[in-house]
């Protein structure tokens, strides 16, 4: 892994690092501390368009490569594989955490993150 790119570690499988290859599109975009409480505040079609104009797209998700930190060193993201609409359980929020026990400098799945957003896009379902 290139020096200033981390490993993604998701806490269902057990603290393991993400290795290989996801061949689907997928999406991502940074947000800050300060970014995250100004979403707090907005609908659900207003975070869906904050996140859609700084979104940047891959053809495949190599997760060998990892993610470095944003353009203004941000250190959380979203990633989506299938937009903000069809299925919401293909969104996962990402916080960099510092190394720990035996896990490295990583982007650990941030559940709380996570939940909140899907909570908040079921709107477009109703």
């Amino acid at each position: 892994m290139k020096d200033g790119f981390f490993p993604l570690c998701y806490h269902d499988d057990e603290g393991d690092m993400m290795t290989g290859k996801h061949d689907a599109n997928v999406s991502y975009a940074y947000y800050s501390n300060d970014e995250f409480d100004y979403l707090f505040d907005l609908s659900a079609n207003e975070i869906k368009d904050w996140f859609a104009e700084r979104k940047i797209d891959l053809n495949e998700l190599d997760y060998d490569k990892g993610f470095s930190r944003g353009p203004n060193k941000e250190t959380s993201f979203v990633l989506w594989s299938s937009g903000f609409k069809n299925d919401l359980l293909d969104l996962q929020a990402f916080s960099f955490e510092r190394a720990a026990g035996v896990y490295p400098d990583r982007f650990q799945d941030n559940e709380s993150v996570t939940d909140w957003l899907i909570e908040k896009f079921e709107e477009f379902d109703t």
